[in-house]
Formats: structure tokens, C-alpha cells, sequence
């Protein structure tokens, strides 16, 4: 009788331990992000694809487009997303979009282990924007209300001297 009970006594901690680690498991590092950064459309393409992301469309923007890749059903505590932003011909930043509290502050705790330094905090409406920098590169963590009221959280790679092009592309563009 003691047996039957033991098996499915294991079964169920099995379970509860293997979701629990997948749930709270950090699944885009902050390599991740910079190879993006660094990386053309393709080799991105290439190298988040093997990771298991899925194409998931372009938006055009005024002197920027994203690429962009998704991880699961939208409606999945374990959906994610990664975006390229591009203009002209190189990337001003990486994005990351996570519904998991634990992708957030992971990512958080290992930027403050390798020297960023908190730069600011700010508020936008019902977010919390943390912006971190070391050397030329910003890392800006958002933590936001969805529409459905659930957290939702954001991580944003940003490479300042091409961002600082990209605005310099905009403005002299607004003048012709």
C-alpha cells in the first residue's frame, strides 16, 4: 500500500521540481542580448531560431525597424520575445520581453555583477524604468501593468553611440 503512495509522492515532487526550475530559469542572458546588438539581421535570424524563438514579424518605425522573434503562445506564463532594432545599416539595441518576474531580475543581478552602475530611475504612467550604464552601453529595465493588469517586464540593450547617430539621422532629416 506504502508503495503505490511513494511512486506517485515522487512523480508529483518530479514534476513540481522540473516546472518549478524551467519557470524560474533564466532563458535570455544578457550574451544573448549583445551578440543581437552586435550581430546582421541574419546571423540574428540564425542564432535565435537554434534557440527555439519563431519569426514573428517586422515593424517599420520613422528611421528604425525591428525584427522581431517570439517564444511561445502570447496567452504562456513562459511566452518571450527578442527584437533588433535597426536603422540604416547597423543596430541601436536589443529588446527583451518577458511575463517571468525571474527573467527580469537575473538579468538584472548579472549586469550589476559585472560593473553597471544604476544611472537613473524613472516613471512612465504605471512603469518603473531602471537605466543602467557601463562604458557605452545602457541597459534600461522596465517593469510595467499589462492591459490585463499582470506584470510584464522589458529589457532593453542600448548602444549609445549609435543610438546618438540614429537621432542625429532623425534630425537632419526633419529638415529636408
Amino acid at each position: 500500500m506504502l508503495a503505490p503512495f511513494m511512486k506517485y509522492l515522487f512523480i508529483l515532487c518530479f514534476l513540481y521540481f522540473f516546472t518549478a526550475n524551467m519557470a524560474f530559469s533564466q532563458r535570455v542572458t544578457y550574451s544573448d542580448l549583445k551578440y543581437i546588438l552586435s550581430s546582421t539581421i541574419e546571423e540574428t535570424e540564425t542564432y535565435v531560431l537554434k534557440k527555439g524563438f519563431s519569426y514573428a514579424g517586422v515593424n517599420d518605425y520613422s528611421n528604425a525597424t525591428s525584427y522581431e522573434f517570439s517564444k511561445n503562445s502570447k496567452h504562456s506564463i513562459n511566452y518571450m520575445s527578442v527584437s533588433k532594432y535597426v536603422c540604416e545599416d547597423f543596430t541601436f539595441q536589443a529588446y527583451f520581453f518577458s511575463v517571468l518576474q525571474s527573467d527580469y531580475t537575473a538579468l538584472k543581478a548579472y549586469i550589476k555583477s559585472i560593473g553597471y552602475k544604476l544611472k537613473s530611475t524613472e516613471r512612465d504612467g504605471q512603469a518603473t524604468i531602471f537605466t543602467y550604464r557601463k562604458g557605452n552601453l545602457d541597459m534600461e529595465f522596465t517593469a510595467a501593468m499589462s492591459s490585463l493588469k499582470e506584470p510584464i517586464y522589458s529589457v532593453v540593450l542600448i548602444d549609445n553611440e549609435l543610438a546618438k547617430k540614429r537621432w542625429s539621422l532623425n534630425k537632419s532629416s526633419a529638415k529636408d
